[in-house]
């Protein structure tokens, strides 16, 4: 995701897409899955239609480390 977001494109994972995959046979036939794939995630790509020119501000992080 950080990849793709360097190049100018946006992601979003999907993460109720793969439960789908897993429990509708019709859309493993529409994806055309063999009984051997497994779906581990589906990412979407894309172009984004806005551009952010300052990230929102956060809270400062509490780190503890061991």
């Amino acid at each position: 995701m950080l990849a793709v977001q360097f190049r100018g494109l946006g992601s979003c994972w999907i993460g109720l897409a793969q439960e789908t995959i897993e429990q509708k046979p019709e859309v493993q036939h529409w994806l055309s899955l063999l009984k051997q794939h497994k779906v581990y995630g589906v990412l979407a790509l894309g172009y984004p239609d806005v551009k952010y020119h300052f990230i929102p501000p956060r809270s400062e992080l509490q780190v503890s480390y061991l």
